[in-house]
């Protein structure tokens, strides 16, 4: 790899770029740049407006420290949101060729997207019982196309491509790498989840409870700007978390720290490994004390995560965390990554075939094969279904990114109507050192991240999924009154909050309707053995929920 390697780290909010050296002490920085992003040049990854992006990136390097960043190889990063992970169990006894055959054959399953638009890495993790598990990821090409021509236009070279999570995780010092350890990326827009073990990254999640959302919340819970409350929320410690900003800060990290212990649950219930270490990364993890805060949470230690280099070449102590990412795809100038999508395949050489020889070829192939092909068709079209039931499997399962609405739209085609689910639930509580509007905010917060932490648990629609994301939560009656009530006095409420809720069936429709009609035909009475889902995105205006459904489904 390239020792002059940039590593260029691509967020919604911002871009960070690293240069690293090497010194008898072990890796340096040789100079480092940040820039920040308008809100409407990156969303979710997906670029957006790449006119203004060049821009910025021109601005990154021009404004590097010491001096202007030169190099013209660069290694970047896809956020999780863009990339399709899965591990597979694989029959033990099958060839290494066979095995990649049946995973290639299952990832074109449940990956909705033309298998000649992805680029793709498969490794053999090890053996758990009869079966061999394999992880595999994937990246759709074009997505991949659009940065390295950005980057072409600006005179610039994209080495390489790995998963943001990967590339994190590189940047971190080698004495996180030892034990089962969730990753917790917290940036401006959304968390990201990530769960490594010595083989490697084995699972991720996208959560959209971020940094943004915290200072949302102060801003206006206490009816300020949100630069104000940005300072406000940058002041405070978890050391002393009693008062209302704390109850604020707090209130919203309850529902992130909620949805990382679903995802953390899932990987010790599915993969029978337990989490023993959590690691906080990105800007918002700079949140003083933040760490004692997850560790009362989750029962597990948790640290701030440190980087790799032998020194903090960067002025500000904590500002490590913004630039973890940059730093590990910076380090891939000092050692192979081990996933690159865009790493060349080598594929042995043919033995060239004379023109005439071609033809000769061409016509007896014809000639055996064209009659064979006929009677095959006819046979299948005769005896399709007795066909399709002696070969297929007893097992079905697919990925599928899915739009759900609570509001009618005929402007956005494909979307799943779901149906509201209400609940009108009571809580008690004291708030110290809160007004009484305050008070009242805190609590119904509180109550609304206890009942999403309840949904699809205690509480239950039969054959339906409730989506975990508050759509409304009004007020409908407190005690005693604003005019009665003193400071540090009990608050009773009453809050009304509104849900999203599809039906499981409704789903199975949907995911199956794009399938070929035999396939279709034979799947429809097949039941559903699970179906799980992720929240990648909300539009709360629209009410629009963007959401990744995976689902199984057994020949009954």
């Amino acid at each position: 790899m390239t020792k002059n390697l940039v590593g260029i780290d691509i967020s919604d909010t911002s871009i960070e770029a690293v240069i690293l050296g090497k010194s008898n002490r072990g890796l340096v920085v040789s100079a480092y740049s940040r820039f920040r992003l308008s809100p409407d040049i990156v969303d979710n990854g997906r670029i957006l407006d790449l006119v203004r992006l060049k821009d910025a990136l021109g601005k990154l390097l021009a404004n590097a420290k010491p001096k202007p960043i030169s190099a013209k190889k660069v290694f970047l990063s896809i956020p999780e949101s863009q990339t399709y992970t899965r591990i597979f169990s694989v029959p033990k006894n099958l060839k290494n060729k066979e095995m990649m055959g049946f995973v290639a054959s299952k990832a074109a399953e449940i990956i909705p997207e033309d298998p000649e638009n992805l680029l793709t890495y498969v490794k053999i993790l090890g053996n758990r019982g009869n079966f061999r598990e394999v992880f595999f990821m994937a990246v759709r090409q074009d997505s991949v196309t659009t940065l390295t021509k950005v980057f072409a236009e600006l005179g610039l070279e994209v080495e390489g491509v790995c998963s943001e999570a990967v590339s994190s995780f590189a940047g971190l010092g080698n004495q996180f790498k030892n034990k089962v350890t969730l990753m917790l990326d917290i940036g401006a827009r959304t968390t990201i989840a990530t769960v490594f073990n010595t083989l490697g990254l084995r699972d991720t999640v996208n959560i959209n409870i971020a940094g943004d959302h915290i200072s949302q919340a102060i801003a206006s819970t206490l009816n300020i700007t949100l630069p104000e409350a940005e300072s406000n929320k940058e002041s405070f410690s978890f050391a002393a978390p009693d008062n209302q900003i704390g109850q604020i800060i707090i209130s919203q990290l309850d529902l992130l720290a909620s949805e990382i212990s679903r995802f953390s649950a899932y990987y010790q219930e599915k993969y029978n490994e337990k989490i023993e270490q959590v690691i906080l990364i990105g800007g918002s993890a700079q949140l003083k004390d933040i760490g004692q805060y997850f560790s009362n949470k989750f029962l597990l230690p948790v640290v701030i995560g440190q980087s790799l280099l032998a020194d903090n070449s960067f002025p500000e102590p904590l500002a490590i965390t913004k630039y973890i990412n940059a730093v590990g795809l910076a380090s891939f100038a000092y050692g192979n990554p081990e996933i690159n999508f865009l790493a060349k395949k080598i594929k042995k050489p043919g033995v060239p075939i004379g023109p005439r020889l071609k033809r000769r070829v061409l016509k007896i192939l014809l000639l055996i094969i064209l009659p064979l092909l006929i009677a095959g068709g006819v046979a299948f079209y005769f005896f399709k279904d007795s066909i399709l039931e002696r070969f297929s499997t007893n097992n079905y399962n697919a990925s599928q990114e899915i739009r759900v609405s609570l509001l009618e739209d005929p402007a956005t085609p494909g979307l799943l109507m779901a149906k509201p689910y209400i609940l009108e639930l009571e809580t008690e509580g004291v708030a110290p050192g809160l007004s009484y509007e305050s008070a009242l905010e805190y609590l119904k917060n509180d109550l609304a991240a206890k009942t999403i932490a309840e949904l699809n648990k205690k509480y239950t629609v039969e054959g339906s999924y409730i989506i975990p994301q508050l759509v409304e939560a009004s007020l409908v009656s407190s005690e005693p009154a604003a005019d009665v009530w003193v400071e540090g006095q009990s608050l009773k409420i009453m809050v009304k909050f509104t849900f999203a809720v599809i039906g499981r069936a409704q789903v199975k429709r949907l995911m199956i309707s794009t399938l070929p009609i035999s396939q279709k035909e034979l799947l429809v009475d097949w039941n559903i053995k699970s179906l799980d889902f992720n929240i990648i995105s909300y539009i709360p205006d629209k009410r629009i929920f963007n959401l990744r459904a995976q689902i199984d489904l057994f020949r009954p």
